[in-house]
């Protein structure tokens, strides 16, 4: 895998602007900003990454049973509510 360590370094500042947002509940536009940079930054390095990958996996299949697990973990929470 290949890595740009000062990208890795800015997704962990946008981390820890949104982990400082929820726990002081006062840095609500750092937190917006960190979420949006974090994602930015986030799939910029997952298609660097992966891009020369063969896809070896149906991509309607994957999301059908990712949606399917995801799913039952809501259903789950909720029943033991």
């Amino acid at each position: 895998m290949k890595r740009i360590n000062g990208l890795q370094f800015l997704r962990l500042i946008a981390f820890l602007c949104i982990f400082f947002s929820h726990a002081m509940r006062e840095l609500s536009i750092l937190g917006a900003a960190g979420v949006s940079v974090f994602i930015i930054l986030s799939g910029f390095l997952m298609t660097y990454n992966y891009y020369d990958r063969e896809i070896t996996v149906n991509p309607f299949k994957f999301a059908v049973r990712k949606i399917k697990l995801l799913y039952q973990k809501i259903m789950n929470r909720n029943a033991n509510r």
